[in-house]
């Protein structure tokens, strides 16, 4: 939740979630890329509209965001809610396995868990 203050109505209001496998399932359950996609969808604003894709490198190995626009949530959060204050109205979502697992070391290719948040990365 953010900082009321950091809305326009002076509320609370999500800003990130983390959407994953059952707990009973974690190591063992997976997601294709279609499939994690589809989550992750799930949780977006429905005028949200894909805007690009982008690849943040680190020595925990590449991340893909998928960066989108949604009006809504611009009228919604004051720009000093966004990870980029240029872009309002900005949120992204990237999926990963789960639990996390270095790239090289891990023998599962499949996706176990999404993070959706308010900014573009």
């Amino acid at each position: 939740m953010d900082d009321p203050r950091q809305s326009r109505d002076g509320r609370s209001h999500v800003v990130a979630l983390d959407v994953q496998v059952p707990g009973d399932a974690l190591g063992a359950e997976t997601w294709s890329a279609a499939t994690a996609d589809a989550i992750a969808q799930v949780f977006l604003p429905a005028d949200a509209q894909f805007q690009r894709s982008l690849v943040n490198h680190s020595a925990g190995g590449d991340v893909a965001f998928r960066i989108y626009h949604s009006d809504e949530m611009a009228a919604t959060f004051m720009p000093g809610a966004y990870s980029d204050v240029a872009v309002a109205g900005a949120l992204n979502y990237s999926c990963n396995a789960w639990p996390p697992t270095p790239m090289a070391a891990s023998s599962n290719s499949g996706y176990g868990q999404c993070h959706i948040g308010i900014g573009s990365e």
